[in-house]
C-alpha cells in the first residue's frame, strides 16, 4: 500500500490542480451554469448481456464541454470486455475490486488507487478477475466518447420511491 500511495497523491494532485487552473481561467457562477451536476442530473446506462454499468457524470449536456467527459463505470465479476479501440484517450481511476488492462500487448493488473491512460486509437482489452465488481472513474478527452460506447446500451430507470 506504501508503493501506491505516492502514485495515488501525485495524480489526485495533478487532477487537483488541473481543475483548479482550469477553473481560475473560466469562472463558474452557479446561477447560469450547467457545470455543477447533481446526482440526480446524471443518466445511467446498462449493457444488456454484461449488465456493466456507466452513470454519465460530466459531458456535454452535463457540465457543458465538449473537452471532456467523466463517468462512473461498474463492471460486474468475470466480465471480459474484448478488443476494442477509442477515439478518445482514455485515463481509468480504479475506486475498488481488480482490472486486467490489456493495452498494445502489455498486461496490467489495476487494483484500486491505481490509474491508467489508453491513448486515444489504441486497442485495449479489459478484464475483472476479483470476486467483486470493478468500480472505477473513466475520463475521455475529448469528450464524446461516452455516446459511442452507450449507444445500444439501455438506460436505466430511477428506482420508484
Amino acid at each position: 500500500m506504501q508503493k501506491t500511495r505516492p502514485f495515488r497523491q501525485t495524480v489526485l494532485g495533478l487532477t487537483v490542480l488541473g481543475w483548479s487552473s482550469w477553473l481560475l481561467l473560466n469562472p463558474v457562477h452557479a446561477e447560469d451554469s450547467p457545470r455543477f451536476v447533481r446526482p440526480e442530473q446524471a443518466t445511467t446506462y446498462i449493457e444488456p448481456q454484461s449488465k456493466s454499468q456507466i452513470t454519465v457524470l460530466i459531458d456535454e449536456r452535463l457540465g457543458g464541454t465538449k473537452d471532456v467527459s467523466i463517468a462512473d463505470l461498474v463492471i460486474p465479476p468475470g466480465v471480459d470486455i474484448p478488443d476494442h479501440v477509442h477515439q478518445s484517450t482514455e485515463i481509468f481511476y480504479i475506486l475498488s475490486g481488480e482490472l486486467e488492462q490489456t493495452s498494445e500487448g502489455k498486461v496490467q493488473k489495476l487494483t484500486a488507487g491505481m490509474a491508467c491512460v489508453v491513448p486515444a486509437n489504441t486497442t485495449t482489452h479489459h478484464k475483472v478477475t476479483s470476486k467483486e465488481p470493478v468500480h472505477a472513474l473513466v475520463i475521455w478527452a475529448p469528450g464524446g466518447e461516452e455516446k459511442r460506447i452507450t449507444e445500444r446500451w439501455q438506460v436505466k430507470q430511477p428506482a420508484k420511491k
